[in-house]
């Protein structure tokens, strides 16, 4: 709604706020995402930016997405969570928040070949929609947030920049495994891709593991040298605007219980900060959420990076405001 006056204000009085000052800014995501929603309520608090949320998980049964090239002229739209169309060329940036997502289908359409040719024609439309008409800036490019989010990918990026890594081996193979448990002793695991459904949390490998073949010979899992120690690092990197916090728990993953943990605001030593920055550069990353853990000595371990993490739930814990700085940080790139 706040949108919809903005670009009547634009309409009715364009000597005071002029298209060509206004800043445009989409937020693609799922329905209802709840960093979606507070950062466009953050947005929405500048007069001269309007910031409108492309749900990318109700292109279904919709007259969403219009794409047409021709030797005279190209165009595309796409429509906004509020049913209205937005120009693709007119957008300053886009922040891909959570771009790969299934359709609400009808349950009237239970074919898989149907469902699978919906889902996969909605995300490439999308995809190829904003990639061919939009030239602003991407927080962050779309091929670049899926690169980045293997695990493989960015544990290289972050050896490259300087970070200690675990001993690390991804396999499916039973001889392989038992042969890494046997150098290396205390093993964690965890799934090379999360699910989109519920966590999966990192667990110890147990005897239990070792001795079921086919569940090993299943598909990859990552194994991973145990780092001991009660102490993480949560670090949010919009930018080159860094903020961090320390968390201490017992629990192998964190995220499970929070109410288990305590955190704290940190300012990261300089070097940490711009191993961070490379790994970002490495990637093509424009903002990235890392995983850190302290070693009883001290030491500085790379876990992961989420190119598009969870940050609010900090902001609810501790004093640090981060909706304000990703806001902000949003806001300069659409300069």
């Amino acid at each position: 709604m706040e949108d919809v006056q903005k670009r009547t204000l634009m309409v009715e009085a364009p000597i005071a706020i002029s298209k060509d000052t206004m800043k445009n800014i989409a937020i693609v995501s799922f329905k209802d995402d709840f960093h979606s929603l507070v950062i466009r309520h953050a947005l929405n608090q500048f007069t001269d930016v309007i910031c409108d949320i492309i749900e990318v998980d109700r292109q279904y049964s919709k007259p969403s997405i219009t794409w047409s090239i021709s030797q005279y002229q190209d165009k595309a739209t796409i429509m906004n969570s509020d049913g209205s169309n937005v120009p693709i060329e007119s957008l300053d940036v886009i922040w891909w928040r959570r771009g790969n997502r299934h359709q609400q289908i009808s349950s009237e359409i239970n074919e898989p070949e149907h469902i699978q040719i919906i889902n996969q024609s909605c995300y490439d439309s999308l995809l190829g929609n904003l990639y061919t008409r939009f030239y602003g800036t991407w927080i962050s490019d779309p091929i670049a947030t899926l690169t980045s989010s293997n695990k493989l990918i960015q544990m290289q990026s972050a050896k490259k920049a300087g970070f200690l890594i675990p001993e690390t081996l991804v396999t499916q193979n039973p001889f392989e495994l038992r042969k890494f448990k046997e150098k290396i002793g205390k093993v964690i695991l965890k799934p090379v891709q999360s699910s989109l459904f519920r966590a999966i949390p990192t667990q110890m490998l147990t005897d239990v593991h070792i001795d079921k073949d086919e569940s090993i010979m299943s598909c990859p899992v990552i194994y991973q040298q145990y780092i001991p120690g009660r102490r993480h690092l949560r670090v949010n990197c919009f930018g080159r605007d860094t903020h961090a916090v320390e968390l201490e728990s017992s629990d192998l993953d964190w995220r499970l219980d929070l109410n288990n943990a305590s955190m704290n605001i940190v300012n990261l030593d300089k070097e940490i900060e711009e191993s961070l920055y490379r790994v970002c550069d490495d990637l093509g990353l424009s903002m990235g959420i890392f995983d850190l853990k302290i070693t009883p000595k001290g030491e500085i371990v790379w876990l992961e990076v989420n190119p598009q993490g969870q940050f609010l739930f900090i902001q609810g814990l501790t004093d640090l405001d981060l909706t304000s700085s990703f806001s902000h940080f949003l806001y300069s790139n659409a300069k």
